[in-house]
């Protein structure tokens, strides 16, 4: 079985899963829409520890070459951008990221996907190249930066086994991620980073409470579209009291609202109010 995250697969082998993986996976997989899926990998790329040193692909991003600003690939690459390439991947890496956020919640097009494609693309092959060690100067540290640039390549609305991502955390978690030729071991705090991001896109396994619609309250609503558009969930408490304001006493709502732990873009308190699945 491949230990990728996504692969031309159904994760899942029944005869050695056990059941209360399966069940967990079959439950997030009925309401993981692909919406939801491309934030969680977004959020994951934000927030979760990626490699020994405890950065996030997020903060490794702004220390790849490729990623700090228009892919300019050096001469051990054997490639040179045209003109129209050039254009393709005019972009940075944290841009990439926010596009496919955006296009999300509909506030980007195809047109940006297919910039953030080509970038992550090009830069998965600038990396590779620098691993087979053209320059031998580029070897140290090239493990990570072509796992940084790999794992990238996978982050698209496209990609047709995005459901796959809820098998590896939930189910079949390797612990590891692809650096060209061999596999280096994720942080430690990977996995429950990802899991924690998983409950709050998508809630308890069990389902989700019944969310009244007089709870849509102006403030209430407000709170919500500002940090589902600046990525700032701080002021989720104050939403909390703003829904209680509003007649909400639904535990759940209420307690993930002040629970303290982490929420990203698509939580699905702030998803219920925006009325987005």
């Amino acid at each position: 079985m491949s230990r990728h995250r996504h692969a031309d697969e159904s994760r899942i082998r029944w005869d050695h899963t056990p059941s209360k993986e399966r069940l967990m996976v079959e439950a997030y997989r009925r309401r993981a829409t692909r919406r939801k899926l491309l934030l969680l990998e977004c959020s994951i790329a934000r927030y979760a520890p990626f490699a020994g040193c405890g950065k996030t692909l997020w903060e490794l991003l702004a220390e790849q070459p490729w990623f700090v600003g228009p892919i300019s690939p050096g001469p051990y690459s054997g490639h040179t951008l045209s003109r129209e390439e050039r254009k393709q991947v005019h972009a940075d890496g944290h841009q990439a990221v926010r596009w496919f956020e955006e296009y999300a919640d509909g506030a980007a097009g195809s047109d940006a996907v297919a910039r953030a494609e080509n970038y992550f693309q090009w830069a998965e092959y600038f990396a590779e190249a620098e691993r087979f060690g053209y320059d031998p100067t580029l070897l140290p540290g090239s493990e990570l930066r072509y796992g940084v640039a790999s794992w990238l390549d996978t982050l698209s609305p496209n990609n047709l086994h995005l459901r796959n991502v809820l098998d590896f955390y939930l189910a079949t978690y390797s612990g590891e991620f692809y650096c060209w030729g061999g596999w280096l071991p994720l942080h430690l705090d990977h996995r429950p980073v990802a899991l924690g991001l998983i409950a709050d896109l998508l809630g308890s396994p069990l389902g989700l409470p019944p969310f009244a619609p007089a709870w849509r309250s102006s403030a209430a609503v407000a709170l919500a579209a500002g940090a589902n558009s600046t990525n700032d969930f701080s002021s989720l408490p104050v939403l909390a009291d703003a829904l209680e304001d509003a007649g909400c006493d639904e535990p759940a709502v209420l307690d993930h609202c002040r629970a303290g732990s982490r929420h990203a873009r698509g939580c699905w308190v702030v998803d219920a109010l925006l009325g987005r699945e």
